[in-house]
C-alpha cells in the first residue's frame, strides 16, 4: 500500500476533519474517497476557476486547459492548439511595445 504525505495548514486540516467527523469518517477516508472520485471519473470532481479568468479566448479554467492540451475539441489540433495560436499573438504584441 502507498503512503503520500502532503502538507496542509493547521486549521485547513482541522476544519476538515471535523466536517468528516460529522459525516462519520476520518481524514484518511475522506482523501481516500476524494481519489476514487478522480480515478473512476478520471477528472477533479468540481470545477475550477482562476478569480482573474477573462472572458475572452484564454481558457478559464484547468479542465478547458487540459481539454486543449490534448486536443479534445474540433477548434483545437495537437498539443495546445488555439492556446499557442493565442500565446504566439500575444508574444508578437509584447514585441511591438
Amino acid at each position: 500500500m502507498a503512503q503520500i504525505n502532503i502538507k496542509v495548514d493547521d486549521q485547513l486540516k482541522d476544519d476538515v476533519s471535523k466536517i468528516f467527523a460529522e459525516m462519520g469518517i476520518d481524514l484518511t477516508s475522506g482523501i481516500k474517497i476524494y481519489l476514487k472520485k478522480v480515478q473512476q471519473t478520471k477528472k477533479i470532481p468540481f470545477e475550477l476557476t482562476s478569480a482573474t479568468a477573462k472572458a475572452d479566448n484564454h481558457p478559464n479554467n484547468l479542465n478547458q486547459l487540459l481539454l486543449a492540451l490534448a486536443g479534445g475539441s474540433s477548434e483545437q489540433s495537437g498539443i495546445g492548439g488555439s492556446m499557442l495560436k493565442t500565446f504566439e499573438q500575444r508574444d508578437t504584441k509584447d514585441d511591438k511595445h
